[in-house]
């Protein structure tokens, strides 16, 4: 994940930024989209009264300073990730692509609720991107990119390393345009190709699995799919 530094403890409006101030931004500039409330509470405060009462004031402020932007939507709760549906290398065999689209689409049995989304604000977007904040337009598509979300927190929580080389799909520097690019890319030196393509099955139907099997294969890349 390439950043543009900026001091820890430096003022944005009349608010001191702290250091989880500045990296929930930069996760959202380069490596996903949204984080709902509960997973930034997930990610980066301790779930209990106490703390969520400081975590909603704090980013009240963040978004009264452009740090961060917010809305509300309809998305479906995410389930619960403990790694991916299935794991892919090259020279392993096919793996069977109904099965995996089946499981992918069996963990949506709740229906859809409104849920509180942030978003890099102006002041992030200039400083990590040099450009206009992020809005929530695809609305359809929310519920995929909180799920891609999901898979960066358990990735953040359980393997720290590949986080730091995590390029989300808008920056990766590698995209090509017009044709559906993986979620993520994991590029430990920003060479291609990447060490690993991570994808978020969501809803997939089974020949999306297998369109995103045949373009691992064809560029020889080991693939995830959670």
């Amino acid at each position: 994940m390439l950043v543009v530094p900026l001091r820890v403890g430096c003022l944005s409006g009349n608010v001191r930024l702290t250091p989880r101030d500045i990296e929930i931004a930069q996760a959202l500039c380069h490596c996903v989209r949204y984080f709902s409330a509960d997973q930034l509470r997930k990610g980066w405060w301790q779930k209990n009264s106490k703390t969520a009462f400081a975590m909603e004031n704090r980013l009240r402020k963040l978004v009264q300073i452009n740090w961060l932007g917010t809305a509300s939507c309809l998305a479906r709760p995410m389930p619960e990730l403990d790694g991916p549906l299935y794991a892919w290398h090259p020279g392993k065999s096919e793996p069977d692509f109904g099965h995996y689209a089946w499981l992918a689409n069996k963990r949506w049995d709740r229906p859809p609720v409104m849920t509180k989304l942030y978003f890099a604000g102006r002041r992030a977007a200039h400083q990590y991107l040099g450009t206009r904040p992020r809005r929530v337009r695809q609305i359809y598509q929310l519920t995929h990119d909180l799920g891609v979300s999901e898979v960066y927190l358990y990735f953040k929580a359980h393997r720290k390393e590949e986080v730091s080389a995590w390029y989300g799909e808008s920056v990766n520097p590698f995209r090509k345009p017009r044709i559906k690019n993986a979620d993520v890319y994991i590029f430990p030196t920003l060479k291609w190709p990447p060490k690993l393509v991570v994808d978020f099955a969501g809803a997939y139907p089974k020949s999306r699995i297998q369109a995103l099997h045949q373009y691992c294969v064809e560029n020889n890349l080991a693939y995830e799919l959670w």
